[in-house]
């Protein structure tokens, strides 16, 4: 048990996760929502108004600069574009394409089927991996056009994307228009209902690590290898196995949830570790956090 002989805050399972659930209900009241347009591209998925069809498959949410919102299964970051396929019917993706310029495919899917009234996450990678790897990026300053068209060549749904703060996304809502938020629903309806059952989906009710420990404004209680006062997050292993930290995140908000990945550490039954929160990003004799805790009103994740 780490124990630097000070006086340091201590909860229990049930309490910090009573307290991230009410620090969770006060967030879902900041939603910043700006009116967004579509190109003016041919063949969009238009119902008889003229208004997007949200019955067909669509675009429904795109994130450009990803730094710790959300990770792929094996705890990589990437930007990503969300899918929705608003029909009654699957659909075999194979050779739909997704694109950032006009005149040509930069990416075709893989031979997979997105199920009726499902979603689909297509992360942009820039490289060619094997899976839902688009072999492109999108450029968080905005201005590019996102594109998916049908094997045929035929456009069925385009987004201007445009510039905004990280860990955001541009998502879509039921009558089909645009807006910006920090709550994003990856997986889910872009709704608030949607997006805490993101983060229902992301917590882990069988969890073999808890946070034991955590001291957020270091007043001279101890200081670290760097002979600062730093403060700490100390995680402990509760299971009665050894559990590999590689795949494990440490965060100070809600809404990035992935902001630290800890290293290739094994952590036996029983045993605990800190993480100094000194913004320093180090792993070497200490693990040192790119981030800092709040004093007041923060959050541990």
């Amino acid at each position: 048990m780490f124990n630097p002989n000070i006086k340091a805050i201590r909860k229990n399972s049930g309490a910090l996760i009573m307290i991230l659930v009410l620090v969770i209900s006060s967030l879902l009241l900041s939603i910043l929502i700006n009116s967004i347009y579509l190109p003016t591209l041919d063949d969009k998925p238009l119902d008889d108004n003229g208004s997007i069809n949200i019955g067909h498959l669509i675009i429904s949410e795109v994130m450009t600069a990803n730094d710790g919102a959300y990770a792929d299964v094996n705890g990589d970051l990437f930007d990503w574009v969300e899918l929705y396929n608003g029909k009654d019917s699957d659909i075999a993706l194979l050779n739909y394409g997704l694109s950032d310029v006009e005149d040509k495919v930069k990416w075709l899917f893989p031979d997979v089927i997105i199920p009726a009234k499902s979603y689909m996450i297509v992360y942009l990678s820039g490289d060619k991996t094997d899976g839902l790897y688009a072999n492109f990026s999108l450029k968080s300053s905005g201005g590019e056009t996102l594109i998916l068209k049908e094997p045929s060549g035929k456009v069925i749904d385009a987004l201007n994307v445009v510039s905004f703060e990280k860990n955001k996304t541009m998502a879509r809502n039921n009558r089909g228009e645009w807006f910006v938020t920090d709550q994003i629903t990856p997986g889910f309806p872009n709704t608030q209902e949607g997006h805490l059952q993101y983060m229902q989906s992301i917590r882990s009710d069988n969890a073999k690590l808890m946070i034991t420990e955590f001291l957020p404004d270091n007043r001279g209680n101890f200081v670290d290898m760097f002979n600062e006062l730093s403060g700490f997050i100390e995680i402990t292993n509760i299971s009665d196995e050894a559990v590999n930290l590689r795949n494990v995140f440490v965060s100070n908000s809600l809404f990035t949830p992935f902001r630290y990945r800890l290293p290739d550490k094994v952590l036996n039954p029983g045993e605990s570790l800190a993480i100094y929160t000194s913004g320093k990003d180090i792993v070497d004799r200490q693990i040192h956090a790119d981030f800092r805790l709040r004093s007041k009103n923060g959050v541990v994740v």
